[in-house]
């Protein structure tokens, strides 16, 4: 019984070594900024897309017109046929129509936003698309941060696979 305890406890001694030991592991990110470009899926409008250093502790994140987007569980708002990352916060109806009194208007303007929001959500500029094979890949090469600026909703989905995003990243 005496040998059994023993064992238990050294097992849990190297669990927590192993614990400890993974809060130090060295960060990786790219050493110069690097862009691709595409096509985005649904509407074929040019997609520049470019990785840019970043640093220690900052994670991987997406930046569309000065918004941050940060690559987290918390921020998945659907995986109804791709994974969407964007903001859970309901959109701020009073300061878009700050100068409209009429409250049944502006409830109806809700309902259609909404409704619109949830219909067309890849036209949401407070959203970024198709992230699953982006973020496979930075996994993949064992990247932890890297900022990804965009200037499309959309992230371009290339024939080859993720060929394209690693080719770029050796380039960097």
């Amino acid at each position: 019984m005496q040998r059994l305890q023993t064992y238990q406890e050294d097992e849990q001694k190297l669990i927590n070594f192993v614990k400890e030991l993974s809060n130090y592991k060295e960060q990786l990110t790219i050493k110069d900024p690097v862009s691709v470009q595409g096509k985005a899926v649904f509407n074929s409008t040019p997609v520049t897309v470019t990785f840019k250093p970043a640093t220690i502790n900052h994670g991987i994140a997406f930046y569309k017109d000065g918004l941050r987007v940060d690559a987290s569980i918390d921020n998945v708002v659907s995986t109804d046929m791709y994974i969407t990352l964007g903001s859970k916060t309901p959109l701020n109806i009073e300061y878009l129509l700050s100068n409209v009194s009429n409250n049944l208007f502006m409830k109806a303007i809700d309902f259609s936003l909404k409704i619109s929001h949830k219909l067309l959500g890849f036209y949401d500029p407070h959203q970024i698309n198709i992230v699953e094979h982006i973020l496979a890949t930075i996994y993949g090469l064992g990247i932890d941060n890297l900022e990804i600026h965009l200037n499309n909703n959309q992230l371009p989905i290339f024939n080859d696979g993720s060929l394209e995003y690693i080719k770029a990243f050796q380039k960097a």
